[in-house]
């Protein structure tokens, strides 16, 4: 089939030759698209801060904000402020209607609760665009791996679950094994915290209280002597010591943060945990309302009311906690192995705190999530099917890309 060449630069011929790249005696160039169309479904903060940062992108040329919640619609036309930015209300509910708003567009990336992460990734595959989501439900994302079939078909990528933890963490875990000889042990440590802390938590919300006790109940996954077991979460309560104004906190077992990787590295590596990292004392009080049944999503009997537990308690948690004010995000993952025959631990370590645009959950989530879904869209990871973002990230481009954006991870090597 002959190539019209009109219009066509050595920026743009990419977007030209994917189609025909099978037939092609040439290699697929790391170069843009000429008409970089990027969505982002939800326009909550992670949604506007993602749309944000696509709009301030020199070759990404529009940007469709999808959202149902006409203020939010709003809210986010004022915080991204670029002419680049299409903002539409939409059902997202509504697969159909996602495919024909999102028609012709390089990426969708989405900021929408787990549950409609399926019906919209079904909906980008129709469309021949790459998928990315935040995640949120292992069965979703088990669910979206069996559509690798049909993705490779479309060629096109599926990244779930991008973010923090899984997310930049797993990725950092991942890329430090390729920087040392053998690795025995992987250890990661995550929070998301107020800056101001406020008793008798410290603790701020930063996202979904439901999830957030999902967390602290359900097992956590890790490796132990190379095999997979299940350990219970808020459990393992170690310290550890962060430069001032932080010094000593706490960390503890906690479910989903590790993601996949004790799965994949099974066998390869000795030792493998995810502890979520919060001010000293938090762990014993929220322990203390497990162990009493407030988790509990069975209903009891109150008077003539019937109530689960656990809705009283998000109800309590939502009125106690402060939902604005600086937050911080510190993470520390370290690997422990071999590098030229010595004993070494490689450690990755962020502390990023909230300005006046962003909070530091914002950045730390929603910055991974388009950093991968622009280096789809570029063609900087060129695999197609469902694809695990600890495998398809290059580590050296994620983290210098990280960097433009504010976010600084430190590394160092040391003998052990």
């Amino acid at each position: 089939m002959p190539l019209l060449f009109f219009g066509i630069t050595p920026k743009n011929i990419k977007g030209y030759l994917r189609p025909y790249r099978n037939n092609l005696c040439l290699p697929l160039l790391s170069v843009t698209f000429a008409d970089m169309k990027l969505a982002v479904l939800g326009a909550g903060k992670m949604g506007r801060a993602l749309a944000y940062d696509f709009c301030r992108q020199g070759d990404v040329t529009q940007v469709t904000l999808l959202e149902e919640n006409p203020k939010s619609l709003k809210e986010a036309v004022g915080f991204v402020k670029n002419r680049k930015l299409k903002a539409v209300r939409a059902d997202l509910s509504n697969p159909s209607r996602i495919a024909r708003l999102t028609k012709g567009h390089t990426v969708i990336t989405s900021a929408l609760p787990y549950f409609l992460n399926l019906s919209a990734n079904r909906a980008a595959i129709q469309n021949r665009a790459h998928f990315v989501d935040l995640g949120g439900n292992d069965g979703v994302v088990a669910t979206q791996r069996k559509l690798d079939k049909t993705a490779k078909k479309a060629r096109v990528a599926v990244i779930p679950e991008v973010g923090l933890a899984p997310g930049l963490a797993s990725i950092l875990a991942c890329g430090g094994m390729r920087e040392l000889d053998a690795v025995e042990e992987i250890h990661m440590r995550v929070g998301g915290l107020p800056l101001h802390p406020k008793p008798p938590l410290n603790y701020q919300a930063v996202f979904s209280l439901d999830g957030l006790i999902n967390e602290y109940v359900e097992p956590s996954k890790v490796l132990k002597d190379g095999k997979l077991v299940s350990l219970a979460s808020m459990g393992g309560l170690e310290e550890l010591h962060f430069p001032e104004p932080f010094g000593k906190m706490e960390a503890f077992y906690t479910s989903g943060g590790a993601a996949a990787l004790p799965e994949m590295l099974k066998g390869r590596v000795k030792e493998l945990d995810y502890k979520t990292i919060r001010y000293p004392g938090h762990a014993e009080k929220i322990r203390a309302g497990i162990e009493m049944g407030l988790a509990s999503q069975t209903e009891i009997t109150i008077g003539k009311a019937n109530v689960a537990p656990r809705a009283v308690w998000i109800k309590l948690l939502s009125e106690l906690l402060p939902k604005t004010g600086p937050d911080v995000i510190l993470l520390r993952v370290w690997l422990d192995g071999f590098k030229d025959g010595r004993k070494t631990r490689l450690t990755y370590e962020m502390m990023e705190k909230a300005d006046s645009k962003f909070t530091a959950m914002m950045k730390a989530t929603a910055f991974p999530a388009s950093i991968i879904s622009l280096l789809l869209a570029r063609g900087e990871i060129s695999q197609s099917g469902a694809l695990r973002q600890e495998e398809a990230v290059p580590l050296q481009k994620f983290i210098a890309e990280l960097e433009t954006r504010g976010l600084r991870i430190q590394s160092k090597f040391e003998a052990i």
